[in-house]
């Protein structure tokens, strides 16, 4: 049984009697390989992200909405740790006037205020973790995917909406577009193999066009996930299941 993003996301990591929330995926965006699951180890004020590696990632349960972690306690310990992205204040703050009144009545530089806080984040990014540096770099989150525009051999086709995991491979096996022509309580799937590749501007483009994506099989949501319909969808596409 294939896993939807969207439905995993909505798990829960269990080690032993400790649970994390899913927040993402890593994957190989050349294979669809997973490489990490990102899951949430910190509070709303401290939020800390951990790459499980593949290799540690056990059974998916629909029933109790977990994925098991194989790692032990010192294996999670040592796993790259992701503290998100900085976004620089300066330039969000240089459209405000030189001087602001604050709600007390004294007076700030939100120029300067920035470029202090800016400098203080600079500094704490040179303790960041190099290994979840790295694997960010190198590697796709689920999340950026998802709304991206879709492009086929003549033009746009639509928008993706989800990815399809296979547990029992690791790898993403299928995308779902959102071609705003899909029946009420249908999907629209697509083997990852049609994917040529993701553009510089963060795009994908698929081997097919929108003639043929109109005619392609429509999947019911209900039995998304069962592998029933991968014939019809794959015979259709004449790629190998």
């Amino acid at each position: 049984m294939l896993r939807s993003f969207d439905d995993l996301v909505r798990y829960q990591a269990r080690m032993g009697e400790d649970r994390f929330p899913i927040t993402d995926l890593l994957f190989n965006a050349q294979d669809g390989a997973l490489k990490y699951l990102m899951v949430d180890t910190g509070g709303w004020l401290d939020s800390q992200q951990a790459l499980v590696a593949a290799s540690l990632v056990g059974e998916m349960t629909v029933d109790t909405a977990e994925v098991v972690l194989k790692a032990t306690p010192e294996e999670f310990a040592q796993a790259p740790r992701w503290e998100g992205e900085h976004q620089p204040l300066f330039p969000i703050l240089s459209n405000l006037p030189p001087l602001v009144v604050g709600p007390f009545g004294g007076t700030y530089a939100p120029l300067a205020l920035a470029a202090e806080i800016d400098a203080e984040t600079d500094a704490e990014d040179a303790d960041r973790d190099p290994r979840a540096e790295a694997a960010m770099k190198r590697f796709e989150t689920a999340k950026s995917w998802l709304g991206v525009d879709i492009f086929g051999r003549d033009g746009a086709l639509g928008v993706l909406d989800d990815l399809l995991l296979d547990p029992e491979t690791g790898r993403i096996t299928h995308l779902v577009i959102d071609n705003g022509k899909v029946l009420s309580g249908k999907l629209l799937v697509v083997p990852y193999s049609v994917l040529r590749y993701r553009a510089g501007g963060g795009h994908l483009v698929l081997d097919t066009n929108a003639e043929a994506l109109g005619k392609a099989p429509q999947i019911d949501q209900i039995d998304r996930l069962e592998r029933h319909w991968h014939h019809d969808v794959h015979n259709y596409y004449m790629i190998p299941v």
